[in-house]
């Protein structure tokens, strides 16, 4: 079943870059394809981060989810008291250390809202920049040994 999918997905791709470039020059239908494949990244990231937000607007106002918190709040405590029983909780002691010793929440607030998204961001934008450097740059042997002659290996010279 995956692999059909695969197969019509490509026969689709094809068409519509053929349908958009033409039938009669490769350069263009590269960049065609590329510029499909971009839009549909930019349209699976713009996707995400509406879903995201989305979400968080249905969680935050609707009542339906007001039961959902109340069970994970009973969780929570249940797990805490377990950790108290059996001596493994230590989050309050390290929160105070944290508070206290280098202005902890402040710094990691600031990385979280200031370097998390740029980071993200750019290390997305580099991923992009690799996959179009390797598909411009890579070697379409398929075709190559469809429409060239053989290569002949070198004769060694004595």
């Amino acid at each position: 079943m995956k692999r059909r999918f695969s197969f019509v997905f490509r026969q689709l791709k094809r068409k519509i870059v053929v349908g958009i470039a033409g039938d009669s020059n490769p350069q263009r239908q590269a960049i065609v394809s590329l510029l499909l494949l971009a839009l549909t990244e930019l349209a699976l990231l713009t996707l995400t981060f509406c879903t995201n937000f989305l979400s968080a607007y249905i969680h935050n106002t609707l009542e339906v989810f007001h039961d959902f918190r109340l069970r994970a709040l009973s969780n929570a405590q249940s797990i805490v008291s377990f950790e108290r029983a059996t001596g493994l909780f230590f989050e309050q002691p390290l929160q105070r250390w944290h508070d206290t010793s280098f202005g902890g929440w402040r710094f990691w607030n600031t990385y979280y809202a200031g370097v998390h998204p740029v980071v993200t961001v750019l290390f997305l934008v580099f991923i992009l920049v690799r996959m179009f450097a390797w598909k411009l740059t890579r070697v379409n042997w398929k075709r190559m040994n469809e429409g060239a002659a053989p290569l002949s290996s070198p004769s060694p010279s004595l």
